[in-house]
């Protein structure tokens, strides 16, 4: 669980930081997003990670 909160809070803190670039991740995102194989390869990983993330415990 502490595990968990120290990860989210890594990537809260990564994600504030990177804030003042987020509007080109985010169109460079909407292009590979778009594009129906890289979106297959994404949602595999996040569902890895949240495998991984639950199961670890």
């Amino acid at each position: 669980m502490i595990k968990t909160i120290i990860i989210f809070f890594i990537l809260f803190i990564l994600l504030w930081s990177l804030k003042n670039k987020l509007p080109h991740i985010k169109n460079k995102l909407k292009t590979l997003l778009g594009n129906p194989f890289f979106r297959s390869i994404a949602l595999r990983g996040l569902f890895r990670i949240v495998r991984l993330l639950i199961f670890k415990r």
